[in-house]
């Protein structure tokens, strides 16, 4: 519950840095909780975490990035935290048929093309992106990402693919019905590092 409240009274930019720090202590990683962060937040409100967490902490994400992750995730949450997530030449139905040539109509899968697609996206041209490729490949983009990648790459790419409210409510199930009980630090991360303004 202290750990809840704590939560409610940070701004965003305050709890995405402060929950980022917890996830970089210790021996590795947590790389949910990155993914968390990285993958679910709106291009303003990543950066102006990066911003907090740099001038609290007196060191560089990026840095800090590169220590702790590695290969596809680490080149991944990079682009997503340097690049601008909205493709001004954006055409869904062509990069469709681009992510369909980077992975189920090709032997092996291009991940660089995919992170490119994802990282270079906005939330929104990625559910443009995904209905055009259902469209056109009867198979949904989400079947296809689980079927060409594993572990936190897939994590990854579904949770970029997802609406933010749809991801949250989905987290927070699992959260709950685990039969280990329930896992309050995501209970606490969901509902006290939400959207506060409006």
């Amino acid at each position: 519950l202290a750990e809840f409240l704590g939560y409610m009274q940070m701004e965003e930019e305050e709890f995405d840095s402060y929950v980022l720090h917890k996830a970089f202590k210790g021996m590795g990683c947590d790389k949910d909780v990155v993914l968390e962060i990285f993958c679910t937040r709106p291009q303003a409100r990543l950066q102006a975490s990066r911003d907090h967490y740099e001038a609290r902490k007196d060191s560089s994400l990026v840095d800090r990035l590169r220590k702790e992750l590695s290969g596809d995730l680490e080149r991944l949450c990079l682009k997503l935290l340097s690049e601008v997530r909205h493709n001004s030449n954006f055409d869904a139905d062509r990069i469709a048929t681009e992510l369909y040539a980077h992975g189920e109509g090709k032997w092996g899968t291009d991940e660089a093309g995919f992170i490119d697609v994802f990282s270079g996206n906005s939330q929104e041209q990625l559910q443009s992106i995904a209905q055009s490729y259902e469209r056109q490949y009867k198979n949904s983009l989400l079947a296809a990402v689980k079927a060409e990648f594993s572990g936190h790459m897939k994590t990854a790419l579904s949770y970029l693919l997802m609406d933010p409210v749809d991801l949250t409510c989905q987290l927070l199930k699992r959260a709950t019905v685990d039969r280990m009980g329930t896992n309050e630090a995501v209970v606490n991360r969901c509902i006290g590092g939400h959207d506060k303004k409006g």
